[in-house]
């Protein structure tokens, strides 16, 4: 009798230890999960800024060169 509750003791342990280990493990997933998808929403927000800096320049050159040569020809640029 001894030896049966032993028995059941030691797997009793064993599973234990391996819930804990299934625990971490998966701890450690929803942690590398939620970095990677911190990191993802960086990029993307830093990708929109740029973009939207990049447009931004585009444009005001395009209105500053139309604007520029409308004065050199005496035009006005909005009526273009």
């Amino acid at each position: 009798m001894s030896a049966a509750v032993h028995q059941n003791n030691s797997n009793l342990k064993k599973r234990k230890r391996r819930t804990v280990e299934a625990v971490d493990n998966i701890r450690y997933l929803v942690c590398v999960s939620v970095y990677l998808t911190v990191l993802y929403c960086v990029y993307v927000c830093i990708s929109y800024v740029y973009v939207s800096v990049d447009t931004h320049v585009f444009f005001f050159s395009i209105n500053r060169r139309r604007l520029s040569e409308s004065l050199e020809d005496g035009t006005d640029a909005d009526t273009e």
